[in-house]
């Protein structure tokens, strides 16, 4: 089971809420000016109020337990959890990760026994580029005008297309037309709010200590394309032109970053291509070697910018002082298919290579920062906020770690040497999320979440080997990739074991980047000396059912049938879905209308149910009102059927949790121990199949509830009118003999109603209200409506 938010600790005195993540006092920051090579500073060095520590664990508790995101600054603890201490207080320590049960925390305790388990895998969501469709905010459109202005006015450059835009800003493409040359593009980046200028200023900082990296995306000037002469790293963009300033007024405009443009598109759009293109699925063992070794030498040269160390041509990568860690360390944040890009083919360190697959660059360094380790570990509002960071599906444990959970204030302090993983933050974070980066490519799934680790047996070093040669001990160590390992026979089992263990819980029990890069290196090189002896010239196509076969029996791909492979992956259009037949009757093919079609068709059936008179009536109505009346029914019937879907839900959770029960009412004596163990592992089985959490389950019967009381009170209102309409017909006979109802009267009427008149529910009017009626006699038995 998993730890618990819940320890004992003495109550603290109320405070004010918890500010924002990203700010000092929850306030936006006014726009200022910075000196050049200043980093903004985020946060406050302050330690984080109770409230949020207590908000911030239940919140990664939820994470470890269901996979669900808790937007902070949006998000309440449920009433259930509001007596939760913000730590676990000694002497309780930790023991490790706990497996997910989906089930309501008790006391805290020791980590129980883990398994492994692929169930939660399964699970997973197929990886799906979000959309970018700039229509749906009209913020997002009015920035790119603005953009757009500014460019022609000052720069004569034009906006060929918006390539995308999240929380950072909006990326656009730019193109120049020098007279008599072909057009040559740029990317600009630039803030969607007004006061964004600020962050996008930080994150140009921050990037421009990578010149002349191969593997990051580059910074350009607005000038750039008006220049002869390049910087001193070959191929890299130009500095500003100190003797051509900017136009005047240009400084007027909004802020804007340049970048260089990579034509092959993000890692992201790739894997969501391969989804459509289901012939070429799965991508095959000498692309993944391939973007695996591009990946490392951004990590390499991320960490040690060739600005400040020697670069390694043949090797692709900075080699000096590689062997040692440094005081300092860069820590993306973000890194994810979305924030790595692919370049053009024949392109970086070596062209070889990057004629049979582009060259993949690491971008977007909007969440990074550079962390100095003893600074930060004196920092407990950094530590904190630092959690998170980036994208949920791809935190590290140094974010989601129940180690935190055991902290108050600051891990190294409260931990000492037991300190392991909460908070140590270093270039390894990077090293995790490129090796969730590269399995999401390889399995076309989001990352395991939640989260699920599992004891596995490794030795430290990955050929088991120390540095004299000696063979390693194995030891067993807290591993999140154990699922890695089964993502099928036809992969590499080399690079599979290679991205579990860069998805240790321990930090230190990752690889080494020497390490990883030799290794990978060498395997690249093998595969191209291997492809080579294979080749066949009158043979460019690859080979369709590779993945049938073991790895250990397939044949080796030749460098013209991974180009083939690539040239249609990545460079041949996706092909658009065949079209759809419109429906009879239907003014298009499109989705949305297509839904509004079906829709109109069920009301005007429901319609023809209802009385001959209240037909004409709502069929007599003008436009508008005849519009009211429809999305009226609609909202019913959409109400109608998401109770359905609760019910049945809850169903078949509840037919699992008779289940469960009983097979937990069998437990038999610990001894003999061999009965005992077959329980216990029949126990774990049977709840791995949990078809739903605990969480959900609450908020469906949370739900259900709430629909019987609107039950109840149209119950309450259908009585009343009847009542009233006898009241009136009463009245109208009264007053034709002459008399009239007392008070006496009228409540006698009410009360016959009251007492006498059968009650029951819901009033069927369709064939939802019918399912909703047998769904709850499934539940609350036969007779629960009557009364």
């Amino acid at each position: 089971m998993s730890q618990s938010p819940g320890g004992q600790q003495p109550a603290e005195p109320a405070q004010s809420p918890a500010p924002r993540l990203l700010s000092e006092n929850g306030d936006p920051r006014p726009p200022r000016e910075w000196p050049e090579g200043q980093t903004l500073p985020h946060y406050a060095s302050s330690v984080p109020r109770v409230e949020f520590r207590r908000l911030l664990r239940w919140a990664m508790w939820r994470f470890r337990e269901t996979g669900e995101h808790s937007n902070l600054n949006f998000t309440k603890i449920p009433k259930w959890a509001e007596d939760f201490s913000p730590f676990i207080p000694p002497p309780a320590t930790y023991q490790g990760p706990t497996r997910p049960t989906g089930r309501k925390p008790g006391p805290a305790g020791p980590s129980g026994e883990r398994i492994k388990s692929s169930s939660f895998w399964k699970k997973s969501d197929p990886f799906e580029e979000p959309p970018q469709d700039i229509y749906d905010f009209p913020e997002v459109g009015m920035a790119a005008q603005d953009l757009q202005n500014y460019l022609q006015q000052y720069y004569d450059l034009v906006i060929v297309k918006v390539l995308g835009w999240g929380g950072e800003g909006i990326a656009c493409l730019l193109a120049y037309q020098p007279p008599g040359q072909p057009p040559r593009y740029i990317v600009a980046k630039t803030p969607i709010a007004a006061d964004g200028g600020d962050g996008l200023m930080r994150e140009k900082q921050f990037q421009g200590k990578f010149q002349g990296a191969q593997h990051i995306m580059q910074l350009y000037d607005l000038k750039w394309f008006e220049m002869a002469d390049m910087a001193e790293f070959g191929g890299a963009p130009l500095q500003p032109d100190l003797d051509n300033p900017p136009p005047p007024g240009s400084e007027l405009g909004p802020p804007i970053m340049v970048s260089e443009f990579l034509s092959g598109g993000s890692l992201a759009k790739l894997i969501t291509a391969l989804g459509s293109k289901k012939h070429l699925k799965p991508v095959p063992n000498y692309f993944c070697w391939l973007v695996w070794m591009c990946m490392l030498r951004s990590l390499v040269e991320f960490k040690f910018p060739p600005k400040t160390h020697p670069y390694d041509v043949n090797l692709g990568a900075p080699t000096v002082g590689m062997q040692a860690e440094t005081a300092t360390d860069h820590i993306h944040f973000d890194l994810d298919p979305a924030n790595y890009i692919f370049g053009d083919r024949g392109v970086g360190w070596n062209e070889d290579t990057h004629m049979i697959a582009p060259i993949l660059k690491m971008a977007d360094f909007g969440m990074a920062e550079t962390v100095d380790h003893e600074e930060l570990q004196r920092d407990p509002h950094k530590l904190w906020a630092f959690r998170v960071r980036g994208k949920y599906s791809y935190w590290a444990p140094e974010q989601f770690s129940e180690e935190w959970d055991y902290v108050d204030k600051l891990p190294s302090e409260q931990l000492g040497e037991n300190h392991k993983v909460a908070g140590r933050y270093s270039w390894k974070v990077n090293l995790w999320q490129a090796a969730q980066s590269m399995v999401t490519l390889m399995s076309g799934m989001y990352p395991e979440t939640p989260p699920l680790a599992t004891r596995m047996r490794f030795t430290p070093s990955i050929t088991g080997l120390d540095e004299h040669g000696d063979a390693q001990d194995v030891a067993e160590m807290w591993c999140y990739g154990a699922y890695v390992l089964d993502l099928g026979p036809h992969f590499d089992p080399r690079l599979l074991n290679i991205l579990a263990r860069c998805m240790m819980e321990n930090p230190d029990e990752r690889p080494s980047l020497p390490e990883l890069l030799d290794i990978s290196f060498n395997t690249v090189f093998e595969y191209g000396e291997l492809g080579q002896k294979e080749d066949d010239h009158q043979e460019a196509d690859w080979p369709r059912d590779w993945f049938k076969a073991p790895f250990e029996e397939q044949k080796p791909w030749t460098d013209r049938q991974l180009q083939a492979w690539v040239e249609e992956a990545l460079y041949k259009p996706t092909e658009a879905p065949p079209p759809v037949d419109p429906t009879p009757g239907a003014p298009a093919a499109n989705e949305k209308q297509q839904e509004g079609y079906r829709r109109q068709k069920q009301f005007k059936k429901w319609l023809r149910t209802r009385p001959q008179s209240e037909q004409q009536e709502i069929e007599q109505l003008p436009q508008e009102q005849y519009q009211e009346a429809y999305e009226k029914w609609l909202a019913g019937r959409v109400r109608d059927e998401d109770q359905v879907n609760r019910l049945t839900t809850y169903l078949k959770y509840r037919e699992w949790k008779r289940a469960f029960d009983e097979l937990k009412a069998l437990r038999p004596n610990q001894t003999p121990a061999e009965r005992y163990n077959a329980w216990l592992v029949e126990m774990i089985k049977h709840e791995a199949k949990a078809p739903f959490t605990e969480e959900f389950i609450r908020t469906c019967a949370h739900e259900i509830n709430q629909y019987l009381a609107y039950q109840y009170q149209e119950l309450i209102a259908q009585r009343n009118r009847r009542a009233a309409k006898r009241v009136k017909e009463q009245q109208q006979r009264m007053r034709q003999r002459g008399g009239h109802l007392t008070e006496s009267d009228i409540a006698r009427i009410n009360r016959y109603y009251d007492e006498n008149v059968d009650t029951y529910l819901p009033a069927f009017d369709s064939s939802v209200a019918k399912r909703i009626s047998r769904l709850q006699r499934r539940l609350f038995g036969e007779d629960w409506h009557l009364g």
